[in-house]
C-alpha cells in the first residue's frame, strides 16, 4: 500500500483535498484522536520520521502561491544539530513540523512555539505534536501580518484551542521559511532598526521576525536562499547593519537539490542577538558534501557529521571552512557570497617534467615500432603498374622517414 493510501486509510478520506478537514476533526476530538494516534503508531512507530510531510508534499504543497519548500531530513538534522539545546524553541513557517520533530529529538524537554499561515498544513502539524506528545503553542496566523486565525495548545497529546498568544521570547528560534515570497513591504516595529525588507523578497523580513523573538543570549538557525548573502539595496543594507552588530556568526552553504521541488541551493545563517562587532564569521562551503541521487540529493550522516564537526570546531578546514575576520569582510563590501572565502577548488594535480620526458620518449619508441611495421607490410604489396609504385614508394618513404635526394 503506498503512503498516500495509508495516510487516506488512516484519517478516512479517499482524496487529499478531504484530508485537513477530516484530521483537523479528529485532533479536536480528544477520544477520536486517542484512537488515530494508537493507529498512526503502529503504522509508522519511527516517530523521528514525518511521513505527514512526505505525503503533504506529494500531494497537497502549493508552491506556485506559497513557495512551500518543505525542509528534508538532512537539512533539519543539520539545523537541530546547530541549534544545540535550548528550552524554548520557536518554529517559524513550521509547515507540518519537520523542523520541530528534528529538535525535539535533541530537545525532548523543551516547550516549542510553532507559527503556521497555511490551513491545510496546520491539522498535520497538530498531528504530528499531539503523537508524539510534544509541548507546544501553535499559532495559526501570519506571522509577517501578525494577523492570527487561531491559537492551540498541545500538550500529553492532547490539543485545546486558546485565546491566550504565547510568550514571544525564546532561547533559539529555527525557520525554513518561503523562499522569496512577496509580501505587503509594512514598516513594523519588531525590524524598526533595521531599513525595510524589499516587497519582492520577504527572506529578511522573516528573518528580523526572527531576531526579534530571540532572548538576549538567544541563537537562531534559518535556511535561506543564497541571495540574501549578495543581493543590494535594501537587503544589502540589512546585511550590513547585522554584520557591523556582529550578529551574523556564520554561514553554511548546502548542495543543490536536496528539497523535492526544487534544485535551487540554500545557505543556512547563524544569527545572535549579542552585539559584537569584532565578531569573525565562519564560511562552510558544504556544496559537494552530499550523496547524488537520481530525483532529490542526501545528506548522510557522514556529510552530517563533517558539517557540524567544522561548525562546532569554528576553525579553518582546507577547501572546506574559513574563519573570516570582518575587516576582510568590509573589503568585500559585506557581500557573504561563499567563494569570496572558501576556495574550495580542488589543486591542479604537479607535473613532474622527468615523467613527461619519459612518457613521451616511450610514446615515440612505440610509433616507430608501429611505423617500422607499415612499411613491411607496404613492401609486400604488389604494385599493378608505375603510378601504383611511386604511391607505394611514397608512403614507405613517410613510414620510414627516407627521402630522396
Amino acid at each position: 500500500m503506498s503512503l498516500k493510501d495509508q495516510i487516506h486509510e488512516l484519517f478516512g478520506v479517499k482524496e487529499a483535498h478531504e484530508l485537513p478537514a477530516a484530521v483537523m476533526k479528529i485532533v479536536m476530538d480528544s477520544e477520536e484522536l486517542s484512537k488515530v494516534i494508537t493507529d498512526y503508531r503502529k503504522s509508522f512507530p519511527d516517530l523521528k520520521q514525518d511521513v505527514l510531510r512526505d505525503y503533504f508534499q506529494e500531494c497537497s504543497a502549493d508552491r506556485k502561491s506559497f513557495m512551500q519548500d518543505y525542509t528534508p531530513d538532512g537539512i533539519c538534522k543539520l539545523v537541530s544539530g546547530m541549534a544545540g539545546h535550548a528550552a524554548s524553541i520557536a518554529d517559524l513557517c513550521a509547515g507540518t513540523g519537520s523542523l520541530t520533530i528534528s529538535a525535539w529529538i535533541e530537545n525532548p524537554e523543551a516547550h516549542f512555539t510553532c507559527w503556521e499561515l497555511s490551513s491545510a498544513a496546520l491539522p498535520l502539524l497538530l498531528f504530528n505534536l499531539a503523537v508524539r506528545k510534544i509541548e507546544a503553542t501553535v499559532v495559526h496566523g501570519d506571522l509577517l501580518t501578525r494577523e492570527t486565525q487561531a491559537v492551540y495548545e498541545v500538550s500529553d497529546g492532547k490539543i485545546c484551542r486558546t485565546d491566550q498568544m504565547p510568550e514571544l521570547m525564546f532561547d533559539a528560534v529555527i525557520s525554513n521559511p518561503p523562499y522569496s515570497l512577496k509580501w505587503s513591504g509594512e514598516p513594523d516595529e519588531r525590524f524598526k532598526d533595521y531599513p525595510i525588507p524589499p516587497k519582492s523578497k520577504a527572506d529578511f523580513a522573516f528573518a528580523l521576525v526572527g531576531l526579534s523573538m530571540l532572548k538576549p543570549d538567544g541563537e537562531m538557525i534559518f535556511v535561506l536562499p543564497h541571495g540574501v548573502l549578495f543581493r543590494g539595496s535594501s537587503e544589502g543594507k540589512i546585511r550590513k547593519k547585522l554584520l557591523e552588530e556582529g550578529k551574523i556568526t556564520g554561514v553554511i552553504g548546502l548542495a543543490s537539490a536536496l528539497f523535492a521541488n526544487t534544485t535551487i541551493p540554500v545557505a543556512v545563517l547563524n544569527l545572535k542577538n549579542q552585539v559584537n562587532p569584532e565578531q569573525d564569521v565562519l564560511f562552510i562551503d558544504a556544496s559537494k558534501t552530499f550523496q547524488k541521487q537520481k530525483a532529490q540529493n542526501t545528506m548522510s550522516d557522514q556529510d552530517l557529521e563533517t558539517i557540524l564537526s567544522a561548525w562546532k570546531a569554528r576553525e579553518p578546514r582546507e577547501r572546506f571552512a574559513e574563519l573570516v575576520s570582518m575587516a576582510k569582510i568590509v573589503e568585500n563590501d559585506y557581500n557573504l557570497n561563499i567563494p569570496r572565502y572558501v576556495d574550495s577548488s580542488e589543486p591542479e594535480p604537479e607535473i613532474v617534467l622527468l615523467e613527461v620526458a619519459e612518457e613521451l620518449e616511450k610514446i615515440s619508441k612505440e610509433i616507430q615500432k608501429t611505423e617500422s611495421v607499415l612499411a613491411k607490410m607496404l613492401k609486400q604489396l604488389t604494385c599493378k603498374d608505375d603510378e601504383d609504385r611511386k604511391a607505394q614508394d611514397i608512403l614507405i618513404g613517410e613510414f620510414t622517414h627516407e627521402t630522396d635526394n
